[in-house]
């Protein structure tokens, strides 16, 4: 797990291609104009333009991937990740191939996620998205999905 200001980012490119044309996207798209829903990036990865209001920590689950890094970019807006080593926590479902995702149940780190920051997450980092600081707010973040 990496978390970081994407000012920089240009420091983690050079951990794959896939990672750098990840990063690279962020620090060039017009992040705010980006219309909700998919886009793709290139090398295999895409971006998923989310709005949302975040939730309570009662409300989240850990989750974890294993064809794809997620690279959480909050635009605006704050949050806060949950993060777990994988094998620290207890499944909660089966993996659903088709949806690339499994659920877990846990203890874990709580980590603030402001605007301007990015947290790049392996396969082997469970986390927990979405999660109010304080109270509900509106948040509008990219998640990168880079090929593993």
């Amino acid at each position: 797990m990496v978390i970081d200001r994407l000012e920089n980012s240009e420091w983690y490119g050079s951990l794959s291609r896939g990672l750098a044309e990840g990063l690279a996207f962020l620090a060039g798209a017009d992040l705010l104009g980006l219309p909700i829903g998919r886009h793709e990036v290139g090398l295999g990865a895409f971006a998923i333009m989310q709005e949302y209001e975040t939730k309570p920590l009662s409300q989240g689950a850990f989750e974890a991937h294993r064809k794809y890094i997620d690279i959480q970019y909050v635009i605006s807006g704050c949050e806060q990740i949950g993060w777990a080593p994988l094998p620290s926590l207890t499944e909660t479902s089966d993996y659903d191939e088709e949806k690339d995702i499994q659920w877990f149940s846990g203890e874990g780190s709580m980590l603030l996620v402001p605007a301007g920051t990015f947290m790049i997450l392996r396969p082997n980092d469970a986390h927990r998205p979405c999660i109010q600081v304080g109270q509900q707010a509106h948040v509008r973040k990219v998640v990168v999905k880079v090929p593993a």
